[in-house]
């Protein structure tokens, strides 16, 4: 469309003269005025404003993503080709159509989620706004089930209600202030995940440095047990029924470096409240989209898991999060948390090797040996002496 714009530019005075002229005419003057022309040159501004609109139409694949997030239900295949005139062509194309219109959505917030029923896709989407971390929603309340109140607070001040004691609370906001499923209100910015023993607060530190979060100790930890919880704000907020919620929960526990409890999935889950210590950390929020269900995010990232299901959870993110430009430093930082869960030099060089000959583009052993357990044979060491 680039020579029709050209042309419409370049020939845009003679649209002005003969405007011009035409205003002159209806007024019935002799002569052009400046007033015709200023009125004919806004005209013909505004004229090409609308032309340069036409030439930009949003694609077809842009129109599906906006139509699904404004329609606000379910849709076939068989409706999408009845309602919209663009959804036209072969089945190929029409599915290359609702993959780009998905990838479209991914970028611009808006969730497409596919679901075969008998047989039947049906297709939705919603808009997702993006998390504002001074309007973190939750309820909470000094009994298990009733009087809650629903809060909007900053998430820097999280600290003032899960660091003191007596008080229950929920990541969503609750009708008539009581706590079950049937009362939960969809629409949640925050999540949150409760470990027991699994790994120490200072490596869940170190394997979530690049995260945002808040964690605090819960009222069982102790120095040699360690029982926390960790909070994290998500990069948009989320809307799902309770179904959907543990679905995206599971895909958040899969995730993660370690194992946490897997009973905390429900919308309505309670956290108690400890006067404890907790501790903020500053960094990126976690994609949420990639975790919804029924997306191609989610479906795609649990077609990863299914071919790595023999590795434990720390292999897997390690794995997951390392490229060619990070190997050796995240070679080194799985060999710090093998240190921390009180391996011995031996078991950690076996699994640092194992893990890199698991990498797409692994290192050569010698280089492994030089750095990565050269350095976690001296930490092993000053742990030792310390």
């Amino acid at each position: 469309y680039e020579e029709i714009r050209k042309a419409e530019i370049t020939h845009r005075y003679f649209k002005v003269a003969k405007l011009a002229a035409a205003y002159a005419f209806i007024d019935r003057s002799m002569y052009v005025k400046m007033s015709h022309l200023e009125n004919a040159i806004a005209m013909a501004e505004q004229s090409g404003e609308s032309f340069a609109e036409i030439l930009n139409r949003d694609m077809a694949h842009v129109k599906l993503a906006n139509y699904l997030s404004l329609i606000g239900r379910e849709m076939t295949h068989a409706e999408l080709l009845e309602n919209l005139p663009f959804y036209k062509g072969t089945e190929p194309q029409k599915r290359d159509m609702v993959s780009m219109a998905i990838a479209h959505g991914y970028k611009n917030n808006i969730v497409i989620t596919r679901e075969m029923i008998d047989g039947i896709e049906f297709l939705s989407g919603k808009s997702v706004p993006e998390t504002d971390l001074n309007k973190i929603t939750l309820s909470a309340g000094k009994d298990i089930t009733t009087g809650f109140a629903t809060h909007v607070v900053p998430f820097n001040r999280l600290h003032h209600l899960v660091a003191i004691s007596g008080y229950h609370w929920v990541n969503h906001a609750l009708r008539d202030a009581y706590r079950d499923e049937a009362h939960v209100v969809p629409g949640f910015n925050i999540i949150v995940l409760d470990v027991e023993k699994s790994v120490s607060i200072d490596m869940a530190k170190y394997l979530l440095k690049d995260y945002k979060y808040l964690l605090h100790t819960t009222k069982r930890h102790t120095e040699s047990e360690h029982r926390f919880r960790v909070i994290l704000p998500i990069s948009h907020t989320l809307a799902l029924e309770g179904k959907d919620f543990k679905e995206f929960m599971g895909n958040i526990f899969d995730w993660l470096p370690f194992e946490v409890d897997r009973a905390t999935g429900q919308r309505a889950r309670k956290w108690l409240t400890n006067k404890g210590q907790y501790w903020y950390n500053d960094g990126e929020l976690i994609d949420s989209l990639q975790f919804v269900p029924k997306t191609k995010k989610a479906d795609e990232y649990k077609a990863v898991l299914a071919n790595q299901s023999d590795w434990s959870n720390l292999e897997r993110w390690f794995i997951n999060n390392t490229a060619d430009g990070n190997r050796n430093h995240n070679l080194m930082r799985y060999a710090f948390a093998l240190l921390d869960m009180g391996q011995d030099i031996a078991s950690i060089q076996n699994n640092v090797l194992a893990l890199n000959r698991k990498l797409e583009s692994p290192l050569t052993e010698t280089e492994v040996l030089s750095t990565v357990i050269a350095t976690a044979t001296r930490k092993f060491h000053t742990k030792g002496d310390a």
